[in-house]
């Protein structure tokens, strides 16, 4: 019965029944086909790390190397950053390159190493990863991380603010990791807040739950969003400048000069008299408060004109509900985009739906003054080209793959036993792995000094 058992696989109710010498086979199948996987994906690293190098990223219109593998290969942003990193840490790293290289590791365990290896450990930490499974390695690395952070320098760089979605409620969470000192005034600024909000509730006498520290953080930011919005009068000009809401501080203040309009000359500055000209004017002026002042030959202002929004609210909404992000290829951005006239207003565009789309900052320079542009098909689609006049696809191409995939992937000798780890089985001495890192590190420093 235990053996009929063995050999019988269910799957969805329906018993296949496989012998005892195919499921060893399957499973060496699989061995040597992970152990490919991870050859080729050492050829696929050096080739990212080389295409990184030489920007060529840039030269397509993406933000970042992982931006454009994202993009182009299909793969989320986070697992995009990682295989970047991976990469340029292996320029470094030749033995663990060679193993990763001859499949004798995963591509999991040599993500894992990177993040801590150096000169000093490499050998060490291959001889571990040998000796153990993936998930070991990942809690001796996790480990020696810790005691890295404990005792390392430059907290200013580990200092962070995030802002995470949790899909599964619809909540936002915002996370703040600060020095002792810094944590401690915004608590206390914190519970200030959350006192002064309760001492109102009393004063109103209003039946509703007591404020806590969630409506605190949420009141601090309104009352700072209100004190840029409210410069006082005594204020020098140039507090009130650092004050103002970020769509004030960026009026455009446009020249026409009617002896030069036919030429299609325009001049123009921000407000504190930075001057602007070309494709970063129009880039400015696509989305930001505008006054025209009309002048004479001599540059004296014959007509000034009320300050006026090119992209109205109405509009900025409506562009936010049809594009919700940048709509360059293979961008995602959602946060500090703008408004982009196809064809701009100064060059005859009108100022509506159709002939505006959403770029974020570093496109929207792209698409003005980096030798992009952005054209409309015949279907009225936003066509994008780059600097040498090629479109840029919406997404990457497929590339057809012929022949037998699996047997493609390397042509080095790879077995069942290749990436297969020592591991004897007996349980992990986290303590003593971690400890031998750290040895090993404090032996090299001692060396340099």
């Amino acid at each position: 019965m235990v053996s009929m058992m063995n050999d019988a696989v269910t799957t969805n109710g329906n018993a296949t029944t496989l012998t005892s010498e195919q499921v060893d086979q399957l499973a060496d199948d699989i061995a040597i086909l992970a152990a490919r996987i991870d050859a080729a994906t050492h050829e696929l690293l050096a080739h990212i790390r080389r295409f990184d190098e030489a920007k060529g990223w840039a030269r397509q219109g993406a933000l970042s190397c992982a931006h454009w593998l994202s993009w182009r290969i299909g793969i989320d942003l986070p697992a995009a950053r990682e295989k970047v990193r991976t990469a340029r840490a292996l320029s470094g790293l030749p033995q663990i390159a060679a193993a990763l290289e001859h499949g004798e590791l995963s591509y999991a365990k040599v993500r894992a190493m990177t993040r801590v290896a150096d000169a000093q450990n490499e050998t060490l930490l291959l001889d571990m990863a040998r000796g153990s499974t993936g998930a070991q390695l990942e809690k001796i690395v996790r480990g020696f991380r810790r005691v890295e952070q404990l005792v390392a320098r430059g907290d200013d760089e580990r200092r962070h603010v995030r802002k995470r979605h949790v899909p599964a409620d619809g909540m936002v969470r915002i996370e703040l990791l600060l020095l002792p000192d810094e944590a401690e005034r915004v608590w206390q600024a914190l519970l200030a807040t959350k006192l002064e909000l309760r001492g109102q509730m009393d004063a109103t006498a209003v039946a509703s739950p007591a404020p806590d520290l969630a409506d605190a953080a949420v009141a601090m930011a309104e009352a700072q969003l209100a004190a840029f919005e409210q410069a006082a009068v005594t204020e020098d000009e140039g507090t009130r400048a650092r004050r103002r809401p970020a769509a004030e501080r960026r009026q455009v203040l446009v020249h026409l000069c009617e002896d030069r309009l036919a030429q299609g000359d325009l001049r123009a500055e921000l407000s504190d008299g930075t001057p602007l000209a070309g494709e970063t004017f129009l880039r400015v002026a696509c989305d930001a408060g505008l006054v025209v002042a009309k002048t004479d030959e001599r540059g004296r202002v014959l007509d000034v004109g009320r300050t006026s929004r090119t992209v109205t609210a109405p509009l900025a909404r409506a562009l936010w509900l049809r594009d919700r992000h940048c709509r360059w290829p293979g961008c995602t951005h959602s946060a500090f985009v703008q408004a982009h006239h196809v064809v701009h207003w100064a060059q005859g565009g009108v100022t509506s739906l159709s002939n505006t789309l959403l770029l974020c900052d570093r496109h929207h320079r792209l698409a003005h003054e980096g030798g992009f542009r952005v054209e409309h098909a015949e279907d009225g689609q936003a066509v994008f080209y780059d600097q040498q006049g090629r479109m840029i696809s919406p997404a990457g191409a497929a590339m057809p793959v012929e022949g037998d995939p699996a047997g493609q992937l390397t042509e080095a000798p790879i077995d069942r036993r290749t990436s297969l780890p020592n591991w004897d089985g007996q349980p992990l001495d986290l303590r003593a792995a971690v400890g031998a890192l750290v040895l090993r590190q404090d032996r090299a420093a001692a060396l340099l000094r």
